[in-house]
């Protein structure tokens, strides 16, 4: 039996354990503003996008989402 793996920005897709890490590395990139303007980090997110199956364009867009979901969680919470 294959293990199956989520992300909360992504949880429609079963991902392989190499996916997750992907993504979660890719979510710690696009949400690090020290690197904006690092190219390197901009290569490497796409490369790591790619191994998920979407572009950073879309990571982006559902990185945001969720953040904004979780932020209108908090403020019901409190």
């Amino acid at each position: 039996m294959t293990a199956h793996w989520q992300l909360s920005w992504l949880p429609a897709r079963h991902l392989t354990r190499e996916q997750a890490r992907a993504g979660m590395e890719l979510d710690e990139i696009l949400s690090d503003p020290a690197i904006v303007e690092d190219e390197a980090a901009h290569l490497w997110a796409a490369d790591l996008a790619t191994r998920l199956g979407i572009g950073v364009e879309r990571a982006v867009l559902l990185l945001a989402r969720r953040l904004a979901q979780r932020m209108a969680e908090d403020a019901i919470r409190s």
